[in-house]
């Protein structure tokens, strides 16, 4: 008993510094956890700040694509050919077209022209079909004097 009121100081620190220990590791471990939550919920908000970037990046790419169907179907991109063709007195010995792909919102469809005409209307003619924005020159060839073949694909909306 005598020992204990001797050291009754160092009794005293020790089941003090015993106390802090656990306070202080108690503290510590509800940090740790608020630490790892924010973290996580860190990680969280930059996976839905990613999807959210590739998902303005996916509209934004199928916006561009809605631009680049043809409003109509085959027989009036027939008219628009034919139309563009006349006002540059082009003459369309034939128009073939074959179906590449058909998906249920639009078919992709390959037109083959031959034309008898000469350079500067065929150059104009080429360049307004483009300035549509949804055709796709793919071939381009000269087949004698004033004679071209010219193979387009185009997106229709189904």
């Amino acid at each position: 008993m005598d020992s204990l009121i001797k050291h009754k100081n160092i009794i005293a620190v020790f089941l003090i510094s015993i106390i802090f220990v656990f306070i202080a590791r108690q503290i510590h471990s509800s940090f740790i956890q608020k630490y790892r939550k924010l973290d996580k919920e860190k990680k969280e908000f930059e996976e839905k700040k990613v999807l959210a970037n590739t998902l303005s990046n996916i509209e934004e790419e199928f916006n561009n694509l809605k631009k680049r169907v043809f409003k109509g179907d085959i027989f009036d991109f027939k008219k628009v050919i034919e139309n563009n063709a006349a006002k540059r007195k082009i003459i369309v010995d034939s128009l073939i077209p074959k179906e590449l792909e058909n998906r249920k919102e639009y078919k992709k469809v390959r037109f083959i022209l031959e034309l008898k005409t000469d350079y500067d209307s065929l150059r104009k003619f080429v360049s307004n079909l483009e300035s549509t924005g949804c055709v796709d020159i793919r071939y381009l060839e000269r087949r004698g004097f004033h004679k071209y073949l010219l193979e387009v694909v185009v997106i229709l909306k189904e």
